[in-house]
């Protein structure tokens, strides 16, 4: 049975399409030009699946901010502030696939001159809503997509927007390209950053947990080398259930819980990786069986905290949120198999995926730094400020006058007075908000 048309989907529930498949037959492939701005992780893997396939129905550009160490074969390549496309060209397709702070005025100017009313707009950038694109570059289709780094390795979580304006062929054609990267899940455009929250930022936040069992395998003694392996076993291979835990390796595991849950009974004093080192301690003398076992159960809780908090703070269903993390092109496994394929040390893979000022940075500054709450608090507030974070990428103004608001209502004057010195830097930060805004407006009637 043909699926029910995209663009309604779109305008009425979030939906998990992946495994949806098809032949060239099914698609239409009428665009002539496409244009690739960026070649980093995400829009990188992207064009590493189905650039063969795009030369073959397209001329296909790749524009970047430097030259490359090596040429792409197939692809006319030019450089910003350099060598740009030619005058006139006009492209049926551009993908943004560089860093939303780069989404500037000078760079929209730029843009403009390379599309007409017609062209299929296709963003990666984190919080540019699909109206700030449409309404900066002067287009009517645009598809907002945000994925994440395991789609280098084919395990990405991908959800995909739109304006509402594509095609149903043109759109499929989309998914089937982001198909070739991992899940893709077709979502409302007001529910673009809750996603971004829930996938995008998490990876860096595995990453960082696998860093942090590794350190305490290897202060037992373990190589770099065998502690790699543990770690992957307990999360790609061979991960245990808690029919498999002895009662060392069960007090272990309750001890991390307690090592850091609020309560009459929490010890309330550690971070994740305190409680992790505490409640190793249990396992003085065990088995590898006992390790790996601990290993499994640290993931398995670090996961049920992260798919909570999916649900109860970023309104996804319980059974996307298990995809999304715990499935298996999930979160999870995607981290394991990405560390395990690069050879790069879990640190590196951490810190390749945080942008200064960007939404993986809010969620590790909760996550790494927390301490004294429990798994589930730290989680809950990482992924909450980094949906605030892309809110604030994605509409300035608005979120910093929704910001002052909420200190406005119903404060007394003592309230105001305390907060003073913040409402001051919320009024600065709208007014430039402002500023830029009708810096904008002025242009676009000149």
């Amino acid at each position: 049975m043909r699926r029910k048309k995209l663009n309604t989907l779109l305008n009425t529930t979030a939906r998990n399409v992946s495994g949806a498949r098809y032949v060239q037959g099914d698609v239409v492939l009428g665009n002539k030009s496409k244009l690739m701005i960026g070649d980093g992780n995400m829009a990188g893997a992207i064009m590493n699946r189905n650039l063969a396939g795009w030369i073959e129905n397209w001329r296909v550009d790749i524009l970047k901010a430097t030259a490359p160490e090596r040429k792409r074969a197939g692809v006319n390549q030019y450089f910003f502030d350099s060598i740009m496309p030619p005058q006139g060209a006009k492209y049926d397709e551009i993908w943004l696939g560089y860093k939303p702070t780069n989404f500037s005025d000078k760079s929209k100017e730029d843009l403009r001159k390379y599309v007409t009313k017609d062209t299929l707009v296709v963003s990666l950038m984190a919080g540019i809503t699909t109206d700030s694109i449409r309404d900066g570059l002067g287009v009517d289709m645009v598809a907002r997509v945000m994925t994440n780094i395991n789609a280098t390795d084919g395990n990405a979580q991908s959800c995909l927007a739109t304006s509402g304006q594509i095609p149903e062929k043109t759109l499929d054609r989309i998914v089937l390209d982001l198909e070739s990267i991992g899940d893709v899940h077709l979502v409302l455009e007001d529910r673009v950053n809750s996603f971004t929250a829930a996938a995008a930022g998490s990876p860096a936040a595995y990453q960082y947990l696998f860093g942090a069992m590794e350190r305490v395998l290897k202060n037992r003694g373990c190589s770099e080398q065998k502690a790699r392996k543990i770690i992957f076993d307990a999360v790609i291979y061979d991960p245990k259930d808690a029919s498999s835990y002895t009662k060392k390796v069960k007090d272990a595991l309750l001890e991390l819980e307690l090592s850091t849950e609020k309560g009459k009974e929490g010890r309330g004093k550690g971070s994740i990786e305190g409680s992790i080192i505490k409640a190793a301690k249990i396992l003085i003398e065990c088995s590898d069986e006992e390790i790996s076992c601990f290993m499994s159960g640290i993931v398995a809780r670090f996961s049920r905290a992260f798919i909570k908090s999916i649900e109860t703070d970023l309104g996804f269903s319980n059974s996307m949120a298990h995809t999304i993390i715990s499935g298996k092109k999930g979160v999870a496994i995607g981290s394991a198999l990405n560390a395990e394929k690069s050879g790069r040390s879990f640190l590196d893979l951490q810190n390749s995926v945080t942008s200064v000022r960007g939404v993986t940075e809010e969620l590790l500054k909760s996550v790494v730094v927390g301490t004294r709450r429990g798994w589930d608090e730290l989680v809950s507030e990482g992924l909450r400020a980094c949906f605030e974070k892309g809110n604030e990428l994605g509409n300035p103004l608005k979120y910093y006058l929704g910001k002052t608001l909420k200190h406005l209502v119903g404060s007394t004057d003592s309230m105001l007075n305390a907060s003073q010195s913040e409402l001051v830097a919320l009024h600065n930060e709208s007014k430039q908000a402002l500023m830029k805004l009708q810096k904008f407006d002025d242009k676009k009637n000149l």
